[in-house]
């Protein structure tokens, strides 16, 4: 099935708020309450809707120092398996595997000082990890 502008607007719409009634969309576009749930149904069968969430602030639950980390991966190691390591860590927000001179970018999230360095000495004492550089986050733009 190919999207239409609907499909797009309902997509739209779910980013803004995914609790957004079927109802209220429904409103919103023009069309019943039972085609948006059809529409939903399929984009979520065919994987555009993979899963809802909630995005949290993490300063009100005591996560006042984000850094972005670039970690470098040996030669003969598994660039995703190590990815999948750190994505395992609770203070990780996302892993990106990149091109150039590092092979991961994570951004992290921790309460202080202390637990940044924690949490770098975690990815440093992996196997396969052969360099960590590491930025502190001045402010979120976007």
């Amino acid at each position: 099935m190919k999207m239409d502008d609907i499909d797009k607007e309902i997509i739209r719409i779910l980013e803004e708020n995914a609790r957004t009634s079927f109802r209220k969309i429904a409103k919103r576009l023009g069309l019943s309450p039972m085609a948006i749930v059809k529409r939903i149904r399929k984009l979520e069968e065919m994987g555009v809707i993979k899963k809802y969430t909630v995005i949290l602030d993490p300063a009100s639950l005591g996560y006042n120092c984000s850094f972005c980390i670039f970690v470098r991966v040996k030669p003969g190691y598994d660039v995703e398996e190590i990815g999948r390591i750190i994505s395992g860590f609770p203070e990780t927000f996302i892993v990106n595997m990149i091109a150039g001179d590092y092979d991961l970018a994570v951004l992290t999230r921790c309460k202080d000082k202390e637990a940044i360095q924690n949490y770098i000495s975690k990815i440093n004492n992996i196997e396969g990890v052969e360099r960590v550089n590491s930025y502190f986050v001045i402010k979120t733009i976007v």
